[in-house]
């Protein structure tokens, strides 16, 4: 294991207070990755990209493409170019998965419908074989909240995808996006449910209700696979892999 350089540091950029690091807090105490939050949405300055070690981005309700109504986004975008350019570790998720394919030339776009609640996705030959996925099934259940997704940037490995959403995850170098969501923790769900209840009622059939017993359901091997993706992006950055 390399050294880590202890004047870089960890960043974890916020975009919502509903929507924090969830079971991957946890997981990085346990490995002792020191970490610092950064409330994007609250105009805090983001840090200079040598001044970075990785960062997890992560997600919100905003679209990459209202940057008239949030102008931080443009700021966030070039931020994650220039971590990209520098070859740092960097994995998003949801809005930060459609933040970094922006930062790689990709177009972000409304989907045939909104995707919420837990649902299953399938990897693709490269997720098989990708470090964060490697040994995961084909399918396996994730949590969804969105009704935007990007497209493959330009050079990049398409990892997993859906039927509506055929990008659901990409690589590219340092650099992982992930449309789905793995951090979640039950309360988490529950909280998406009523900050978003709009969203949720776009979906025929679907409930805070239902959404708890989909938690019941899935919510274990979300956290299973939530564990291991994190544990194994930690890895990458403290290898240099």
């Amino acid at each position: 294991m390399r050294r880590v350089n202890p004047v870089k540091k960890f960043y974890v950029l916020q975009h919502i207070d509903c929507e924090p690091l969830g079971i991957w807090e946890e997981e990085l105490k346990r490995w002792y990755a020191r970490y610092e939050y950064i409330k994007v949405w609250e105009g805090a300055p983001l840090p200079e990209p040598e001044n970075t070690l990785a960062a997890i981005v992560l997600g919100g309700p905003m679209s990459v493409n209202d940057t008239e109504n949030f102008p931080f986004v443009t700021k966030e975008i070039e931020y994650l170019r220039k971590l990209v350019d520098a070859k740092v570790h960097v994995l998003g998720v949801c809005l930060g998965a459609q933040l970094l394919a922006a930062a790689l030339g990709a177009e972000i776009s409304n989907g045939s419908k909104a995707e919420i609640g837990y649902s299953t996705i399938t990897l693709t030959h490269e997720g098989t074989e990708d470090r964060l996925m490697l040994g995961f099934p084909m399918e396996f259940p994730v949590f969804q909240w969105h009704e935007q997704g990007f497209e493959l940037p330009r050079g990049a490995k398409r990892l997993a995808g859906t039927e509506d959403y055929p990008n659901q995850a990409f690589r590219y170098e340092n650099v992982w996006g992930l449309q789905f969501h793995l951090e979640v923790t039950p309360e988490m769900a529950e909280n998406f449910s009523q900050a978003y209840a709009d969203m949720l009622e776009q979906v025929p059939n679907l409930t805070p209700r239902k959404l708890k017993e989909q938690a019941a359901v899935n919510g274990h091997m979300v956290t299973l696979y939530g564990r291991q993706v994190i544990r194994r992006f930690w890895d990458s950055v403290t290898t240099g892999d």
